[in-house]
């Protein structure tokens, strides 16, 4: 999973409010700008070539334990840019995996 964040360029221009990672064009994660987590959606490609599709199924108990990710208590994330119910699964990883930003915040 880090690996997949690191590997992205940050692009905090094209969207007003929000800091995109990008891999080769593709969105891969997404935040609000004040925003302490990254929300990534689990069904882009870049997601299911390089953690797999079912990653989250067998290692997200591993990945929350260890700090990784955040519990969503069974709802989606809030979507980007989208009206205020559309909703993505996703998951919330800390900007702290990639800098040492502190998470505080829910998705």
């Amino acid at each position: 999973m880090r690996t997949l964040l690191a590997q992205c360029d940050e692009d905090a221009q094209s969207t007003p409010g929000w800091v995109l990672r990008r891999l080769r064009g593709e969105i891969v994660a997404y935040r609000k700008t004040d925003e302490p987590y990254w929300r990534v959606p689990t069904g882009t490609p870049p997601f299911e070539s390089r953690v797999g599709r079912s990653a989250v199924q067998i290692y997200g108990r591993a990945w929350l334990r260890l700090g990784l990710i955040r519990s969503l208590d069974g709802r989606p994330s809030k979507m980007m840019g989208a009206p205020h119910r559309a909703t993505a699964a996703a998951i919330c990883i800390a900007r702290s995996v990639l800098a040492g930003a502190e998470e505080d915040e829910e998705c």
